[in-house]
């Protein structure tokens, strides 16, 4: 039986009940944004670890690690970094941001970081810029929303290391069931990982293992390539 009136007419058979009607169009909606969260996830991650040049998969959180009251600027972190192929340069943004202009070969981004400190230790909060249209080609980092990677930032007049917090032992704790992380608080998405804790929380969980190695596991020095005239 066709659920549909015959011919050209593609309207909804009028004895079929409107809320099976409802639902369906409520299973098309989930399964396309599901799809499409799915696609948006894995391309954030794959660039997310080229965009870091570390070697450990980030594990990304939905929620921002800083309020904006709680935003530090350091006249150190401007400038370019990287290899020369590959670099990073910061330069001031709006309020207490910076800019960041990822690039890869002929590729370019744009992101907002954002910097605090956690009982001493500096942290960023790195998020792409809302782009009209479709620039994932055009673009080295271009997820379609919008996700918060954390790293643990040391920098000096030579050198800035960023040390992201690796989704290996985010899942293990996860696993563990911890009092600071457990399942409900980790979403999988295919290989993917989010972590889906409060701003607060997230604060909570990232002071209590920031100088922990195995959670920020250190990745290579970048050197400076040169400063912010």
């Amino acid at each position: 039986m066709s659920l549909y009136r015959s011919g050209r007419d593609r309207k909804p058979r009028a004895d079929i009940p409107t809320g099976y009607w409802l639902g369906r169009r409520a299973d098309d909606l989930y399964v396309k944004v599901w799809e499409e969260f799915m696609r948006a996830t894995k391309l954030l991650v794959v660039t997310a670890a080229a965009l870091l040049m570390v070697s450990c998969g980030p594990a990304l959180t939905l929620s921002p690690l800083f309020e904006d009251s709680e935003l530090i600027l350091d006249p150190a972190l401007l400038g370019s970094w990287g290899d020369g192929q590959t670099s990073m340069m910061f330069e001031r943004g709006e309020g207490k941001t910076y800019k960041l202009t990822y690039r890869d070969g002929t590729k370019v981004s744009v992101l907002v970081a954002k910097l605090g400190r956690l009982d001493g230790q500096m942290f960023l909060d790195i998020y792409p810029v809302d782009n009209e249209g479709d620039q994932s080609e055009k673009e080295a980092y271009a997820p379609r929303i919008p996700m918060h990677t954390v790293l643990r930032v040391e920098v000096d007049d030579d050198q800035l290391v960023l040390d992201s917090l690796d989704e290996d032992w985010v899942q293990k704790q996860a696993d563990e069931g911890g009092i600071e992380l457990d399942a409900e608080h980790v979403l999988k998405a295919g290989d993917d990982l989010f972590i889906t804790l409060s701003t607060a929380k997230l604060q909570d969980f990232v002071r209590n293992h920031a100088y922990d190695d195995e959670a920020f596991p250190p990745s290579d020095p970048l050197p400076r390539l040169g400063g912010i005239s």
